[in-house]
């Protein structure tokens, strides 16, 4: 071993051992620390004897800090926290000794429990990653408090599926890999039979993705649907619901080569990143089957009676996309989406005169619904 390395492999497994060992609820003494070492390493080589320990640990603290001119951090920074340095004194005495991880206790909880309860990544994925985080976020201090907190949590809280959601994680990584590189993607786009099966519904869609977004719990993909598909409309840009695309590959030329995606102004990165959400995904809930930014986005105005609880609406239409005065309601959508969702509250809501669509959408529901009662009668 060169000269000098078996002091700098002391110094890391001393930092190693306070960091995996040590927390602010948890800070330890240097006997501690020693019998934590002879326990988990066999030996306590790291720590030296008293003079070495303490020239070792200040070292440590002074690493990490202070910037890089040696400036000490404020207090709320360090790393490595003990009375012997907060004192700065000569002779002081060390104290007891902790890390400072980079959440706490509470926010690691929280992440974890994001990451339990997200759809995107396997049970296995979802286990693998809570363990690698509270490895190098936490310490091991017996059954730590997160350990009690999730047995707590888990006796209130199941989480159930339906049975038409599918695992997207395989999907999602491949989209996020598609679009970093800028390459297309070709993928089957699946529905669902009488009987409750996915079948294939359009096969081999080529599409240049662009963004994926997250809404309701659901993944949704932003994409140029290729004119060679078959799609009548040039650079039409949809919405697929990431649960419905099966089969995802990537695009070749003929000569072998990955295919490069087509970039259009509208979804350069700099300028969808400078869009407002109420801008651009104002009518994110007809996202629910595709939908294209071709549509005819109009503004829909209608009253509500009968009702004290308005959530009905802001469910649907998020309160950022809906506008409210004098108790009418103004939102803008689809014309076919509003006549499907106002089907549902026919006998709240009260279409409104002032736009354009309104006799229209008035008409359709008349026709739906007049649909509806000759099929309650055959029946």
């Amino acid at each position: 071993m060169p000269a000098g390395n078996g002091e700098a492999v002391s110094v890391v497994r001393l930092l190693e051992l306070i960091k995996k060992y040590t927390d602010e609820n948890h800070p330890l003494s240097q006997r501690k620390l020693r019998e934590i070492a002879l326990d988990k390493l066999g030996t306590d080589e790291c720590l030296g004897y008293k003079n070495t320990f303490t020239r070792r640990l200040y070292g440590i603290a002074d690493a990490l800090n202070r910037d890089g001119d040696g400036e000490l951090y404020e207090e709320d920074r360090w790393k490595i926290v003990f009375p012997g340095y907060q004192s700065q004194k000569e002779g002081a005495k060390n104290g007891k000794i902790y890390y400072r991880h980079a959440v706490t206790g509470d926010e690691l909880s929280a992440l974890c429990e994001v990451v339990q309860t997200s759809d995107r990544w396997t049970q296995d994925q979802k286990e693998s990653l809570v363990s690698r985080l509270r490895a190098e976020l936490s310490c091991e201090c017996g059954e730590t408090d997160y350990d009690r907190e999730l047995r707590r949590k888990k006796a209130h809280v199941r989480e159930y599926r339906g049975m038409v959601q599918r695992d997207v994680s395989h999907t999602l990584e491949f989209l996020q890999n598609a679009i970093a590189r800028g390459l297309k993607v070709r993928f089957d786009l699946e529905c669902m039979d009488e009987n409750g099966k996915w079948r294939t519904q359009y096969a081999g869609c080529i599409v240049t993705p662009y963004y994926i977004v997250s809404y309701g719990g659901r993944f949704f993909l932003l994409g140029l649907w290729d004119l060679e598909t078959g799609e009548k409309m040039k650079n039409t840009i949809r919405v697929f619901d990431v649960e419905y695309i099966s089969s995802v590959n990537y695009v070749y030329t003929r000569l072998k080569y990955l295919s490069r995606g087509k970039y259009i102004r509208f979804v350069r990165w700099d300028v969808v990143e400078g869009i407002q959400y109420s801008d651009l995904w104002k009518k994110q809930t007809c996202y629910c089957h595709l939908g294209t930014f071709e549509d005819r986005i109009v503004p829909v105005r209608f009253r509500v009676q009968g009702v004290s609880d308005y959530s009905f609406i802001y469910r649907t239409f998020n309160a950022e996309c809906c506008a409210v005065k004098n108790k009418v309601f103004t939102v803008r959508c689809p014309e076919d989406f509003f006549v499907e969702w106002a089907l549902k509250y026919a006998d709240r809501i009260r279409i409104e005169d002032g736009t354009p669509c309104s006799e229209w959408i008035r008409a359709k529901m008349r026709e739906r619904l007049e649909k509806a009662l000759e099929n309650l009668r055959e029946s």
